[in-house]
């Protein structure tokens, strides 16, 4: 019977290698993932980034860089935070509160003006390149950084598609994709129509009738989703799959993130920080307001405001914030010129991003736009240099070079000439 079965499961091995992350496990290839929290050899660094991504460009007038008594400034007014003489948007009063621990950083600036090319640089520090997508810094984290646990996946993206990933790092560092956070990883336990002897009787045949495929193709792709089949079956019989499972929190947990996507999406980035994944991205989209802007960012910026001082708080509370680097950016900002539709437009001429925890220091304020936040007007900081502070934070060298196996083309973390702001730590 077992021999029957294994005929016809060898001969679809190879699809289902390809295919099982959304039709068996819910995710795609399992990034690399060792022992729990295990000593991390740079441990006087952040061990671990919750990256958040506001695609669409967020307006940092409206929320990080307001400017009161200006006419560019529209109906979303400011507020006083905890810091003294630093203000933000109205629309962010829970994270006001929480300003001694954040440092904003005002003068974000590039000449990306497009979603797709804006994104791709602020993900990768590069534009696109000759149609390549090169890695993410999720995937220069996991290469650079290496695994806390083998079992867990390193690198996970949360709640969207159509960021840049492992680029040319190849499969070994692809995300986990999370479409549902409710849902977790869908399918991931054993079929209870099959017993576990048998279950692992079928594993071990399955992987005999593919050695002689293995050996004949031998790839770095077919070695990579060889690698991701092995560590599926092993997440899968491992307590580690818990970290996936939001519902065995508290429900005054939930309610302190907020009872939405995006604020679930953050208390599974916090279970995976805990359970030792090295880099997890929420995307949180919906921030092209080209029209009745003031009406979509009262309809958007509360869930960010809940979601982001929840996260901070709760890693904070669990002492887990001074090793776990916080990161809100967002591929450009937005016209300071309100238009005749009421919204405003793509600006990637200044905008801002935040960082907490990681060795950050709490309460600073980093660079600065004009009076109608048009331009910068002190410390200019492009994505390279942006992403090369991300490096700092983690303890790695942002510097280091990786070479496309293509072309031969090196890149690095913080792109050519990224310099990291070590003035926030």
């Amino acid at each position: 019977m077992y021999e029957k079965l294994m005929k016809s499961s060898a001969s679809t091995r190879r699809q289902f290698i390809t295919a099982a992350a959304g039709t068996y496990l819910g995710v795609h290839v399992l990034g690399n993932g060792a022992t729990a929290w295990a000593k991390d050899p740079q441990n006087n660094k952040a061990q671990s980034v919750i990256y958040i991504y506001l695609a669409g460009g967020a307006s940092h007038m409206d929320t990080w860089d307001p400017k009161p008594g200006k006419a560019e400034q529209g109906p979303i007014k400011d507020i006083k935070t905890k810091v003294p003489g630093t203000h933000i948007s109205e629309l962010l009063p829970m994270m006001a509160k929480q300003m001694d621990k954040i440092a904003l950083i005002r003068s974000m600036n590039s000449r990306e003006g497009s979603h797709e090319r804006g994104t791709h640089l602020v993900h990768t520090s590069y534009p696109p390149w000759g149609g390549m997508e090169l890695a993410s810094m999720g995937a220069w984290t996991c290469k650079l950084k290496g695994k806390l646990n083998q079992t867990i996946p390193n690198y996970v993206l949360i709640g969207g598609r159509g960021v840049p990933t492992e680029g040319i790092m190849g499969p070994n560092y692809s995300p986990a994709i999370i479409g549902d956070v409710k849902k977790g990883l869908q399918h991931a336990a054993r079929p209870t129509r099959i017993a576990e002897v048998d279950y692992g009787k079928t594993l071990t045949l399955i992987d005999e009738f593919d050695a002689d495929f293995r050996k004949k193709y031998r790839s770095r792709k077919v070695d990579a989703y060889n690698n991701f089949y092995n560590k599926a079956v092993k997440l899968m019989a491992s307590d580690d799959i818990k970290a996936f499972d939001i519902g065995l929190e508290d429900g005054k947990t939930k309610e302190r993130y907020g009872n939405n996507g995006f604020g679930q999406g953050l208390i599974l980035a916090r279970r995976l920080v805990e359970a030792g994944a090295r880099f997890i991205e929420v995307v949180y989209g919906g921030w092209d307001m080209h029209n009745n802007h003031a009406a979509a960012l009262r309809g958007r910026v509360p869930a960010l405001d809940r979601g982001l001082s929840g996260l901070i708080e709760d890693l904070n509370s669990r002492g887990l914030l001074k090793k776990t680097l916080v990161v809100v950016a967002s591929e450009f900002g937005r016209t300071p010129k309100i238009s005749q539709r009421n919204g405003r437009d793509h600006w990637p001429k200044a905008w801002s991003h935040v960082l907490a925890g990681g060795g950050v220091k709490g309460g600073a304020v980093y660079g600065a736009t004009d009076a109608t936040a048009s331009t910068i007007k002190d410390n200019p900081v492009t994505p390279q240099d942006f992403n090369a502070t991300i490096a700092y934070a983690l303890g790695v060298k942002h510097d280091a070079v990786v070479h496309d196996e293509a072309s031969g083309r090196p890149f690095r973390m913080g792109g050519i000439k990224g310099a990291p702001i070590t003035k926030l730590f």
